[in-house]
């Protein structure tokens, strides 16, 4: 009985070979259609997940009105992370200055790569969800010390040990691979991150950011946080809403 149900079938097919290849070009342009938006839910989900902190982290954004317009930035001073750990510091496990993730010079004997970083304060590594595969350093990591992305490593060393090698930065500093971490998924925020280094190295490279370190006036740095446990966004947001104001000569009134 199927077979004389399928010859039928065939046979109605073959009489309307139009409509039937129209039918099977939609059928085919919806599963696969179909199968693409799942895939692409299915990245937004996962988005970030992949470090387990991710509920509780966040970045610091500002308003400032000028004219009746206000625009938001996140930009922020570097002494702003010490105010918040102060006095501030029960709303958030961690506060960390960073530096914004621009291309970096790495240099090892006669390899040279182009790739981005971050110089960040203490707890960067929380923030990154860094996954280290090679070397175990402390942290705060020293500001002698880079870590770099298994991708990074592979670039620069091939299949060599990297740990205690030392890259030139920019051709400004020196610094010593401590360690090697998991390369960042590409459905994150730091999925462009290639090394780590720490605050005080980016200093020590960049003179205008040593000049900025007590500075209210340079807003040039995104700050990162971890919300303590129990405690929501609104509510350190609603805290700290004026913060700036008392240290800032801005007409725009940040907060």
């Amino acid at each position: 009985m199927f077979q004389s149900y399928l010859k039928i079938a065939l046979r109605s097919l073959v009489k309307s070979r139009l409509f039937t290849m129209l039918n099977i070009l939609g059928l085919g342009v919806g599963l696969a259609a179909a199968i693409l938006i799942a895939c692409w839910l299915s990245d937004e989900r996962g988005f970030n997940t992949y470090n387990p902190s991710y509920e509780e982290l966040g970045m610091l954004w500002k308003n400032q009105s000028y004219n009746g317009s206000i625009s938001t930035t996140e930009s922020n001073p570097v002494p702003l992370g010490e105010t918040l750990r102060t006095t501030y510091g029960q709303y958030f496990d961690e506060v960390v200055v960073s530096s914004f993730g621009g291309e970096r010079a790495l240099q090892f004997n006669e390899a040279n790569l182009i790739c981005r970083g971050l110089f960040m304060e203490k707890g960067g590594n929380e923030v990154l969800g860094l996954q280290l595969v090679n070397g175990a350093p402390k942290f705060p990591l020293d500001p002698t010390s880079i870590l770099i992305s298994e991708k990074t490593a592979t670039a620069l060393f091939g299949q060599d040990n990297p740990l205690d090698k030392t890259l030139k930065v920019d051709n400004k500093i020196s610094l010593t691979v401590a360690g090697v971490f998991k390369d960042l998924p590409q459905n994150s925020t730091f999925r462009s991150v290639s090394f780590y280094a720490s605050f005080e190295a980016f200093a020590s490279m960049e003179e205008w950011v040593m000049n900025s370190l007590q500075l209210w006036s340079e807003n040039s740095f995104p700050v990162y946080v971890k919300m303590a446990q129990g405690v929501g966004f609104e509510t350190a947001s609603a805290a700290i809403a004026n913060v700036l104001q008392p240290y800032s000569e801005d007409e725009s009134k940040p907060a």
